[in-house]
């Protein structure tokens, strides 16, 4: 079973595309690791073993077109936030991205779920492998 969260829109200063200051850069990465880590601490989720899937969900702020991938990379803060709230190193993390509704303000949507055992072997395809 997989348990939700509901994270904010990732900071534009992350994107890789973003030319910032490293010590700006350093402060905004902190802010989504933490943000991430209490967001799971106070959604309840226990610590997990093994291996873990992650789907997420980009809910947009506006129609402005972006890139995922840019978009991926502006959440690596977020998903150390996440391994470490949970206990796992996020190599054991498989992934699914996916664009959901707007939102205002915009938002980023998260199942986490515990991979059954008996696929614990079988090697992840695609990102996060």
């Amino acid at each position: 079973m997989a348990e939700h969260i509901r994270l904010p829109w990732p900071d534009k200063d992350l994107s890789p595309n973003a030319r910032v200051h490293w010590s700006r850069l350093s402060k905004k990465k902190a802010e989504a690791k933490t943000t991430a880590w209490a967001i799971c601490r106070e959604a309840g989720l226990d610590k997990m073993e093994g291996r873990v899937h992650l789907t997420i969900a980009f809910c947009q702020p506006d129609n402005r077109r972006r890139d995922m991938d840019n978009l991926i990379a502006s959440m690596k803060a977020s998903i150390d936030g996440i391994s470490r709230a949970i206990g796992v190193d996020d190599r054991h993390f498989g992934y699914t991205f996916a664009w959901g509704k707007n939102i205002p303000g915009g938002a980023v949507k998260v199942a986490i779920s515990q991979v059954p055992e008996l696929l614990g072997d079988v090697p992840f395809m695609g990102v996060g492998s």
